[in-house]
This record gives structure tokens, sequence and C-alpha cells, in this order.
């Protein structure tokens, strides 16, 4: 049987919104949808995906299209696979972990808190050697910076009354529409539209596309590849935990510090 993959909208008439005596008159949202094959897969989702690689090849052809406004930095990498060893974020020394072929425990201590993660490997597809000694790998996955603004701007920290707008996207990597909605603002900012003319001119958009690619990548909702919520962790960010949330908060900081509004 061939494999095809195809994406399509339920029709608005197939979605019906309406109070149910059936259930304290409450509202109730259903779908009517028929499947034109048993023997085929079907997928249900609330929104339309978009994957780290729709991301990355978007930003590499706005990039090269739009080379003169547009400034594509590697703001810091995402946290991969580990081994055997984790580190120990109370004192950054390595500790071994336990584990097994389904689930990984991760005991973290933060400000002296024990806080046990559960993890399932298998689906991420994490094989564990004791034989080899290594700690925790970043590189797979990226987190881009896009700058954006008039060229005769761009030595940002000699223009200290210069704005900046900035903006993230995708904490949660179950909230695709806020991708749909970044890349709707990067296209405009870097359109010949008038308006955007003058907003490159007296503004400097600096956005941060995917603040979690590993959390979209593996599929996850909410959290990120340890489990994390990083909407939660921008207080004191670690960076072996939420690598990409202290990399944007350090950021933040080196514009406070240079003034820049």
């Amino acid at each position: 049987m061939s494999l095809t993959l195809a994406r399509c909208r339920i029709p608005r008439k197939n979605v019906f919104y309406y109070r149910s005596t059936e259930h304290e008159n409450n509202f109730i949202l259903s779908f009517a949808v028929c499947f034109d094959r048993e023997d085929d897969i079907y997928y249900f989702c609330y929104c339309y995906p978009y994957t780290y690689t729709q991301l990355q090849r978007y930003i590499n052809r706005i990039s090269q299209m739009h080379s003169v406004i547009v400034k594509r930095e590697l703001l810091g990498m995402s946290l991969v696979r580990t081994n055997n060893q984790i580190c120990d974020f109370s004192s950054h020394s390595t500790v071994t972990v336990g584990c097994s072929n389904y689930h990984v425990i991760f005991l973290i201590y933060i400000k002296n808190i024990k806080i046990s993660y559960l993890l399932a490997a298998v689906a991420y597809h994490l094989v564990f050697d004791f034989s080899v000694n290594t700690t925790i790998t970043r590189g797979l996955r990226r987190l881009d910076l896009l700058t954006i603004t008039d060229p005769r701007n761009s030595n940002l920290f000699g223009l200290p009354k210069k704005r900046i707008v900035f903006v993230t996207a995708r904490v949660h990597p179950g909230e695709s529409p806020s991708s749909y909605v970044c890349q709707g603002l990067i296209d405009f900012l870097t359109s010949s539209h008038s308006i955007a003319k003058q907003l490159r001119l007296h503004l400097v958009f600096m956005i941060v596309p995917m603040l979690n690619p590993d959390g979209v990548f593996f599929g996850n909702h909410r959290s990120s590849l340890l489990g994390f919520d990083l909407n939660r962790h921008w207080q004191e960010p670690l960076p072996v935990a939420q690598p990409t949330i202290h990399s944007v908060k350090n950021l933040l900081a080196s514009l406070d510090k240079f003034d820049v509004r």
C-alpha cells in the first residue's frame, strides 16, 4: 500500500456548535467526518502543523531574498540527546542516572528543591550505553534570531535612541498558529509596503521565531525535551536545562545594558 500524506480542513458545513439539552444546556462542539478507506491512518489536529524544518527553509529563503534588511544570527543551540550522564544543576558536576528501556528519571536540583522528571525515552530513541562516558550534547537544532531594520540602523548599539521591538514565538510547541502569525509578521516587515518601510526606518525588529525547537521537533504539546514548560522559567533559566530561554534572556540583558529601548 502506497503512503499518501495530505492535509485538509474540515468543511464548515461539517462542524456544529450548539446548546445541548442533554448536557445541562451547555454548548457542544462536534464535527462529522467520512473516511474513504478503512485501512488508512487519519490524524486530527486543532490547527495546521508548522515544523522546525519548515521554519529553517523559510528563514533560509527570507534571509537570502532580503539580505540587506534581514540579518540572521545563531543565538544558541537547543538541548539534544544525552547518553549515560547528566549534569547536577546545583553544582554543575556530572552524575550518573539510572535508566531502563522505557523511562529515564532525571533528578534535578533547583534551589535545593528536588524535582523528578519522568521522560519517555523509547519514543525519542534515547539509547543509553554505560560504557561510554558522555554528557549533555548540543547542536542539532538552532535558535535563530532575525533582525529586521533599515540598513542605516545596522550599528544597533551606536543608536541608543533607536527603539527595539522584540518578538518571540512558539515557546509551546502545540501552539503552531503563533508560527504562522510570526511568519506573516516577517513577510510584512520585509515587504515593499510603505508602512513596512517606515517601520524599518524608525524601529529595529528582533525576532526569535521558535523558542522551543526541540519540543517542536519531537512533537511535544507544551514542554521542552526535558519536560520543562519553558514559559515558566524566565526568572532564573539554567543554560543546561533551558538553554534557549537562557540565551534570549542574556540578549535582553545586553540590550538593557546598552540602554537600548
